[in-house]
């Protein structure tokens, strides 16, 4: 059989690849608001840190930076998945 070029697909109809891309934007949505929440938490354990010694800032200040690692990374990753979706 042989293998299938990028050519050979046809593009997808306007009835699925307009609710797949809505549904790529609540997921968008979604992991922003999870980041946006782990970010909060973060915050709140870092500063709860200033009053405790049990752990160290190492920990805080990863916490924080793997939220915002996230956010970016989801951010990025919508516009590559509506590319992909229409120029198939």
């Amino acid at each position: 059989m042989p293998a299938l070029l990028a050519k050979d697909i046809e593009d997808l109809p306007p009835t699925v690849s307009g609710p797949l891309t809505q549904l790529l934007d609540y997921g968008l949505w979604f992991a922003e608001l999870v980041c946006l929440c782990w970010l909060i938490v973060a915050a709140c354990r870092y500063f709860a840190l200033r009053h405790s010694t049990v752990e160290t800032f190492a920990e805080a200040h990863n916490a924080v930076a793997r939220s915002l690692i996230a956010a970016v990374l989801a951010n990025a990753s919508m516009p590559i998945a509506i590319e992909v979706l229409q120029t198939r």
